[in-house]
């Protein structure tokens, strides 16, 4: 893999890891955080596919 390229799973539009790096300091617990940023990763990829297959 390239350098400063992120593999992206299947489903997934901003994977955690590149998200995580925008923000300096992170408070609270990582792991919460990755967790629910997962679930909405479901729902905006779900929500484009509906859109997408809509038309």
């Amino acid at each position: 893999m390239a350098e400063g390229k992120v593999k992206v799973k299947p489903g997934e539009l901003i994977p955690w890891e590149v998200r995580e790096k925008e923000y300096e300091k992170i408070l609270g617990d990582k792991a919460i955080l990755k967790q629910e940023w997962e679930k909405i990763e479901v729902i905006a990829n779900r929500f484009i596919w509906a859109i997408l297959t809509d038309f």
